[in-house]
Formats: structure tokens, sequence, C-alpha cells
């Protein structure tokens, strides 16, 4: 190498401020908030839930051989969707919801067979999901 030649690069010392300076900027911004994490999962949750459904309901009333359920497993906090002897969907719940075991049963016309209701406790708020009778879709409240 000539004497007139220059390297280009950054030292080691110039590397090791910049990744300090760097390090500081990251400590500032302020941490993703945990509870805004687990609502935003309630609510992509229940979403899912109202279209699962509404698909419950139109398998009900489209396959009126088949009985069409809807069960909620508390022993491994998920639910499944049953029509006749078969698992059409299985979901599972973000995590310990649900207390004990709860079977919705649809009839022919879609409409739930018998009323039912039940409460999810999620880690921020608690939810009562209520199945009306005679009414298509079941409604959930914010306790």
């Amino acid at each position: 190498m000539t004497p007139n030649q220059t390297q280009r690069g950054f030292t080691l010392l110039e590397m090791l401020i910049v990744l300090a300076i760097f390090s500081i900027i990251l400590l500032l911004i302020p941490p993703i908030h945990i509870e805004r994490l687990h609502i935003q999962q309630e609510e992509q949750f229940f979403s899912v839930l109202q279209s699962d459904l509404l698909y419950t309901q139109v398998l009900a009333s489209t396959h009126p051989e088949h009985l069409v359920r809807l069960t909620f497993i508390a022993s491994d906090q998920k639910y499944i969707l049953v029509m006749g002897s078969n698992i059409i969907l299985e979901r599972s719940l973000p995590g310990d919801w649900i207390d004990h075991n709860h079977e919705i049963v649809f009839a022919k016309s879609g409409v739930v067979k018998q009323p039912a209701s039940f409460v999810l406790t999620t880690p921020s708020n608690s939810y009562k999901i209520v199945f009306p009778f005679g009414k298509g879709r079941a409604r959930i409240e914010k306790l």
C-alpha cells in the first residue's frame, strides 16, 4: 500500500460510539405494552369466534341430516365444530379462558336448540357468551 492511499472504513472506536448511541435511543423508546397485545388478541379471538358461529349456523341449515354442534373443551382450552361425527374445525383459546366444558347444539334451521350462556375470563376482562333461544347469532357481552 502506498503512503498516498487512504483506507476507507470506520475505526473500532467509531463503531462502538455509534452502537452506544443506538443502544441509548432503543432504551428511550417506550416498550410495547403487553396489555395492549392482550386486548388485540381478545378482539381477534372474538372476531374469529363470531365468524365460526356464523359458519356453524350455515352448516346446520344447509346440512339438516347432520347434528351440528360447537363444543368448548376446558381441558385443552379449545373449541371444535362437529358435524355428525366429523370435526370440521378446531381452534385454540389464547389462554386459560374457560373453566369447564360447554356444548352448543344447532337445529336444522341454524338456530340454537337449547339457550345457553357461559363466561370466558381473559387476562384483562370477562366476557359472557349468550346463545339466546330462537335467535340467529350469539352475542358477546363484556362484564
